[in-house]
């Protein structure tokens, strides 16, 4: 084919002498070539594919969260409820320890496709004592920072990557060996019958007391030294060993492994460690920001983490103006409590959604009390305090609306049992008639006794049942407990029941089942 080569544009074109048989053929190789790098880069864990949401903020209640990325990582800010998140994917082969900054302030989880591998896992755990909040980002998974509350105050969230060379070294040592063991389990039949073969085989295994002995080294600690030391005794004695083994019949990745082993297994050894370790110093280190910036609709919004106030000025210094002032009122109604020790009140405020709940408690003489502030109708009021589980009826008095999990009050106790708190009356729903019969069949127990009923606020159609009862068909003893009833064409049905002591319970993830009625359920049936 009568054609030339265009070198600007890296293009071969060809004409033909006629259009009806032929047509014009472009290729363009620099396209080529970059999908080729792209693939082998990816599939190998080299180089990760950029998300679409990488650096892309998240706006929520008039709040912007963002993130710029580092060379070596891609991040994607995440909104997780009512909790802000990162999800960080490595763009590169080497294996970072990460901790936040300031410390304590997210929790880290490893996730990735598949998750991490036995080997890598080992070695992880062997090299880092890792403390509450940190973590690792290897090839393949990344990790999602969890656990940075949208109302902090902290304006900023740094994590702090440093490379950890000597774990990737047994991960790749990990990976080969899982490679290794596919390829000879799949070879293994052909010495059904032919004994001497394999032992003649597993003779030449001798020079694996070096393995063992490099082994033992990381004992006393996985370091890049360690690491590389029985990285090399592996390859240069397993290679020839494991090939013989598995002779021609390998495949795929296992064909590639062994025959890099067994041509160089110094060379194979030697450039992976030495792709490591002479790695820029410049990249040994980076660090990812996550910023806030914005007021939030609702007003100004603080850390919850737990701060102690101990005088009125601390008070009106922390808090917004007409916050301090309600804080200060209630501190100086507990400062005149007089203690012989002389010792003063502390006010923690433990948790604070500051335009409208504050949770905490206050250190008296020699005991204390737990409190709820809310905002309702405009002003700051006391909606709860007291020592133990607040009632969820004088919270409901108080005109709170909800309560998040943490703050106090968010479980309360309703009708003697412990329950999350809900601002309507469960008791709004009305009474129902459920016949005793319909428990006593449904538990196998001719002792139930009904104390009172009322219909679901949900969907009238189902009961709940205050039962005593004991739990024959279980083979233990269970009281004061809740029955479910379904009204099924004009008749009750049994639905489910659960006991306080939780000895006897059957969950309901029916949909039709009534939110009112699954939550109370779940609490006695955890």
């Amino acid at each position: 084919m009568p054609g030339h080569y265009d070198a600007a544009t890296q293009t071969f074109n060809a004409q033909l002498p006629h259009l009806s048989l032929f047509s014009f053929i472009r290729i363009d190789w620099r396209s080529v070539g970059q999908k080729a790098r792209d693939y082998v880069l990816q599939t190998t864990k080299i180089e990760s594919a950029r998300p679409a949401c990488v650096d892309k903020p998240v706006s929520r209640e008039g709040i912007r969260f963002s993130v710029i990325s580092a060379a070596q990582a891609w991040a994607c800010v995440q909104q997780d409820g009512d909790r802000i998140g990162l999800s960080i994917t490595p763009n590169t082969p080497v294996t970072f320890t990460v901790k936040p900054r300031p410390a304590g302030s997210a929790s880290l989880n490893i996730q990735g496709d598949g998750g991490m591998n036995l080997p890598a896992a080992i070695a992880v755990a062997a090299g880092q004592a890792f403390a509450p909040g940190e973590g690792a980002v290897i090839m393949g998974p990344g990790v999602k920072v969890v656990g940075w509350p949208a109302q902090s105050a902290t304006t900023s969230l740094e994590l702090a990557f440093t490379q950890a060379p000597e774990a990737l070294l047994l991960m790749v040592l990990g990976a080969v060996i899982q490679v290794v063991g596919d390829a000879i389990g799949a070879k293994l039949p052909e010495y059904v019958g032919n004994i001497s073969k394999l032992a003649q085989d597993f003779e030449r295994l001798a020079c694996w007391t070096d393995v063992a002995q490099a082994a033992e080294s990381l004992q006393r600690g996985l370091t890049p030294e360690s690491a590389a030391k029985i990285t090399i005794s592996f390859f240069t004695c397993g290679g020839p060993v494991i090939l013989n083994m598995v002779g021609q019949g390998a495949r795929g990745p296992a064909a590639v492994i062994l025959g890099i082993i067994t041509a160089a297994p110094a060379l194979f050894s030697g450039t992976v460690i030495g792709a490591i370790t002479g790695l820029d110093p410049n990249l040994r280190q980076f660090t990812i920001k996550l910023e806030r910036t914005g007021t939030h609709s609702k007003g100004e919004v603080f850390s919850p983490s737990p701060r102690e106030v101990r005088s009125v000025a601390e008070a009106g210094a922390l808090l917004p103006p007409d916050l301090a002032t309600f804080a200060a009122e209630q501190f100086r109604r507990d400062s005149t409590t007089a203690c012989a020790s002389g010792r003063k009140p502390v006010m923690s405020l433990d948790k604070m959604r500051a335009y409208d709940l504050v949770s905490g408690s206050v250190s008296l003489c020699f005991d204390g009390y737990a409190f709820l502030w809310a905002k309702t109708d405009g002003r700051w009021k006391v909606a709860w305090a007291g020592m133990g589980d607040p009632e969820c009826a004088e919270l409901r008095r108080s005109g709170v609306s909800a309560i998040p999990t943490g703050f106090t009050g968010a479980e309360c106790v309703e009708d003697g049992q412990l329950v999350p708190y809900r601002s309507v009356s469960p008791t709004a729903g009305g009474t129902c008639s459920v016949p005793v019969e319909l428990f006593r069949q449904g538990l196998g127990n001719p002792e139930v006794v009904i104390r009172g009923t009322r219909c679901s606020r949900v969907d009238p159609s189902w009961a709940r049942v205050e039962l005593a009862a004991s739990a024959h068909t279980t083979g233990a003893t269970s009281s004061n407990g809740l029955g479910f009833a379904h009204r099924v064409d004009g008749d009750w049905v049994y639905g489910a029941a659960g006991f306080r002591n939780g000895r006897f319970c059957e969950a309901r993830t029916d949909p039709t089942f009534p939110a009112d009625f699954r939550n109370e359920l779940a609490a006695l049936c955890p």
